[in-house]
């Protein structure tokens, strides 16, 4: 009886050892056209304080505000458009991989405007995918611009394009409200004190 427990067991490992196999040659690997582009994203340049905000980029080009994205003294603070309200989420942190593979894949640059780098990639954050154009200062390495347009169905937003606007001013970017962090704090065990 313990020579068939055995068996099987040696079965059920050959099988979930080859289907954890097949499904790593699946999962996406580092992309090396993107080396530019991860390095922009990963920041490791940012300062402790800046921001980005979303945008519907409507037909006309026109931007309708979605979301404000804030980083205080390396913590993240979001606000939606229809609200007054900051929410506070822990320390800021921008993997160059998400759980199914890496950020960026296919990346190619586009030509330049300026002193910005102007790219093209596809952007994954499991489940979403989209073709992403990254705008990169080239003296700082910083993200200046990200445009997403996400296929048909699955979108992050309750749209299809999206853009984000980066800025690094420390001195212009307002303090979220300082009761998110309280209310946070309750849930989290003190992050932010």
């Amino acid at each position: 009886m313990k020579f068939m427990n055995y068996i099987a067991a040696i079965v059920v490992a050959a099988i979930l050892g080859g289907a954890s196999g097949a499904w790593a040659d699946k999962v996406p690997k580092q992309d090396l056209s993107c080396s530019a582009v991860n390095r922009a994203y990963i920041q490791i340049n940012r300062p402790l304080n800046y921001s980005y905000t979303t945008y519907l980029l409507k037909s006309d080009g026109s931007l309708k505000l979605f979301k404000d994205f804030r980083v205080v003294g390396g913590y993240y603070y979001t606000r939606y458009s229809f609200s007054d309200k900051w929410l506070a989420h822990g320390q800021a942190y921008f993997p160059i991989m998400d759980r199914m593979g890496p950020r960026f894949t296919s990346c190619k640059l586009v030509g330049t405007e300026g002193t910005l780098s102007h790219y093209s990639a596809t952007w994954h954050d499991f489940p979403y995918t989209a073709a992403a154009e990254l705008w990169i200062d080239a003296v700082s390495f910083r993200l200046m611009k990200v445009l997403r347009r996400y296929p048909e169905k699955l979108w992050e937003f309750p749209f299809a394009t999206a853009i984000e606007l980066y800025q690094y001013d420390d001195v212009l970017q307002p303090r979220p409200d300082p009761s998110c962090i309280d209310v946070n704090n309750a849930y989290e065990g003190g992050i932010g004190r």
